[in-house]
């Protein structure tokens, strides 16, 4: 039995030796890629390389065993022009013609490269893509009709994903699928063109067209004008007009296409007459498969309509912060809502719920105005009411009524606004006023009778003494020489006139007072 083993042993490794003699083998090429119309060198060596003869092969896969190339037999090193998976291995011819090989060398890939050139191209002719538009991009080659190609796609150097179309498509574009895009065609697995050039892909924030219309209040007779405003007008943009439609299952708007604009209108304008109610309107700018809409813009009207009515109550021009304010729903629907567009320009519904039965709201401590209207169930809107809370009276170009009248608010700093306005004029009418003397001092002049026993001091002919009386500002007297200028009597020399019973009242300005002398002036 051990005899039987010890055989069996050595005749499984005489078969393993003769199968693949010893020798290690090593297969290198002098680069991977073949450019086109180029070539590229394998070299295969083997240990004892002179005992064994070289075979080349070309795989179709790595588990294939491998077609042999019989032109290359017995070259260590050849010179290839095709792509492929290649390996190598030595043979080594025994007696009576049999061969006995080595095991396979390491294998090596080759990429070719094919001469058609790649080019990536776009749909669309604009130059910016909005988020949420589709995008098309696609891979054409020149040259190559003729191939069954395989696409191949990276984004900024990144693979992408290989595809059977030379489309890519990409829905919903966001920010994130910005980046720069190139292709190549696959003819097979070991063979392609070369990439294409970069195609630059940026995707800006979600487009929005602003709606604006003209005029905003309705008068009798005028026709509206809604223009729809996007950042590229040149962009080939056709625009689509829609009429807003209250929706109570939608708790929204629905939307109907205005006459002529079923295909859209080049035209970033569209013209309504013979509007009399107030409505909402919208507008929608559409490219290649996108089309996005705008915001609702409304036209106001202030008339009353036996469908739809907003009355409020107080009725008046003047409602103050502190005011209740009733709103009330008037009309043939069973359901409504309160709307108001604030200063922002949104609607919103003031409504304890979207829709309800209730007609009636009240506000009170109003910290924001808006123009307030009803909507009904039915699909209609009632007239519109202008309130706004101001520091100041203004008029607003609403149309004259008692309910559209604005609402306007004097706040309590409009009175300590108008005390510091007439502050600043009285400070001002002062500082234009020419400037006079401060030292003004009034004085009081009694004529007293001079008596025979008291001698009168020398003075001038028809000369008045007089004392005069000043105020605890100035203790120093001052004395008046005053002329009467009565000369119809003719008096005696050296005879004093009697004075007058009369009190002169008169204003002399102050001069320095250098002593405590008296002070003598002339008042002519």
């Amino acid at each position: 039995m051990q005899h039987d083993l010890l055989w069996m042993g050595f005749l499984f490794f005489s078969m393993f030796s003769y199968g693949h003699p010893e020798g290690t083998i090593k297969l290198a090429a002098d680069k991977t890629i073949l450019p086109a119309g180029g070539s590229v060198t394998l070299t295969c060596t083997v240990d004892n390389s002179d005992r064994f003869i070289i075979h080349w092969y070309r795989h179709d896969s790595e588990s294939s065993q491998g077609q042999e190339m019989r032109n290359y037999k017995a070259n260590k090193v050849i010179n290839l022009s095709k792509g492929g998976l290649y390996s190598c291995r030595g043979g080594n011819e025994g007696k009576g013609g049999s061969v006995s090989y080595t095991n396979y060398s390491n294998m090596v890939t080759i990429e070719e490269t094919l001469s058609f050139n790649a080019t990536v191209t776009s749909d669309h002719k604009w130059p910016r893509i909005y988020g949420g538009e589709t995008v098309t991009i696609r891979c054409e080659i020149q040259g190559g009709g003729q191939i069954n190609w395989t696409y191949e796609w990276r984004k900024n150097k990144t693979h992408e994903k290989t595809a059977s179309s030379g489309e890519y498509r990409i829905s919903g574009a966001k920010q994130s699928d910005s980046g720069a895009y190139s292709c190549r065609g696959r003819r097979d697995r070991f063979s392609s063109t070369e990439w294409s050039d970069a195609f630059s892909l940026t995707v800006s924030d979600e487009l929005v067209p602003v709606l604006s219309v003209s005029p905003s209040w309705l008068s009798p007779g005028a026709s509206v004008t809604l223009s729809c405003e996007v950042e590229e007008p040149s962009a080939r943009w056709r625009f689509f007009w829609y009429k807003a439609v209250p929706d109570p299952p939608n708790s929204s708007y629905s939307y109907e296409l205005l006459p002529g604009s079923i295909n859209g209108t080049k035209e970033n304008s569209y013209n309504i007459h013979g509007q009399t109610n107030t409505t909402g309107y919208v507008c929608e700018a559409g490219r290649g498969e996108q089309a996005v809409k705008s915001k609702p813009k409304f036209v106001w009207s202030a008339e009353f309509h036996p469908g739809s009515s907003l009355k409020v109550n107080p009725d008046r021009v003047q409602h103050f912060s502190s005011d209740s304010v009733s709103f009330h729903c008037e009309g043939n629907s069973a359901d409504w809502r309160l709307m108001r567009v604030s200063e922002t320009g949104q609607p919103s519904f003031l409504n304890s719920s979207n829709w309800g039965t209730r007609k009636q709201s009240i506000i009170s401590n109003w910290s924001d105005g808006g123009i307030f209207w009803c909507e009904s169930g039915l699909g209609e809107f009632s007239n519109a009411v202008n309130i706004t809370l101001q520091m100041f009276l203004v008029n607003l170009p609403a149309p004259l009524s008692s309910s559209s009248n604005v609402l306007l608010i004097v706040g309590p700093f409009s009175g300590i606004l108008l005390i510091i306005l007439l502050l600043f004029l009285s400070y001002y009418i002062r500082s234009k006023a020419p400037e006079e003397s401060r030292e003004v001092t009034y004085a009081q002049i009694e004529v007293k009778n001079v008596e025979k026993k008291r001698r009168p001091p020398k003075t001038e002919e028809g000369a008045v003494y007089s004392e005069v009386k000043r105020g605890a500002a100035d203790l120093i007297p001052e004395y008046d020489d005053i002329n009467q200028q009565n000369k119809a009597k003719k008096k005696r020399k050296g005879e004093l006139s009697p004075p007058p019973s009369d009190v002169i009242y008169s204003v002399i300005k102050s001069v320095p007072i250098m002593d405590n002398s008296a002070t003598r002036q002339d008042v002519g």
